[in-house]
């Protein structure tokens, strides 16, 4: 709950997590968080070579970019400080950032058995 915070204020309820690691070296955990306007987010958490900071930033232009000519893509939330903070989770440091969680129901499950569509109103 303490990295939530960093992202939403009020109430949040933690709803599933999912780690889509690969590998030892390749953390990556999604936290699926319900805020108390019932919002669905997902909180990502990653301890790789290919997630930093500035590259969370350019995913979140080119969201940006997509959204202002018509196209779908969830947008990416920096903190509450307006940046993309590196956190202590489970024993390591990933940086954190938060999706809106997407709209639309994906066409397969995440490899775990869980279909998206799980949690769509």
């Amino acid at each position: 709950q303490v990295i939530v915070a960093l992202f939403f204020d009020g109430k949040t309820t933690i709803q599933n997590t999912i780690n889509t690691s690969h590998g030892e070296h390749d953390f990556r955990e999604a936290v699926f968080v319900q805020t108390e306007s019932s919002e669905n987010f997902v909180i990502k958490l990653a301890d790789n070579d290919v997630t930093f900071p500035e590259k969370v930033q350019m995913w979140q232009r080119c969201s940006e970019s997509y959204r202002s000519v018509g196209y779908y893509a969830p947008a990416i939330l920096s903190s509450k400080t307006g940046d993309f903070p590196t956190v202590q989770y489970k024993g390591r440091t990933c940086v954190a950032y938060a999706e809106e969680f997407s709209k639309y129901a994906c066409d397969n499950d995440t490899g775990n058995g869980i279909a998206s569509s799980k949690y769509r109103d």
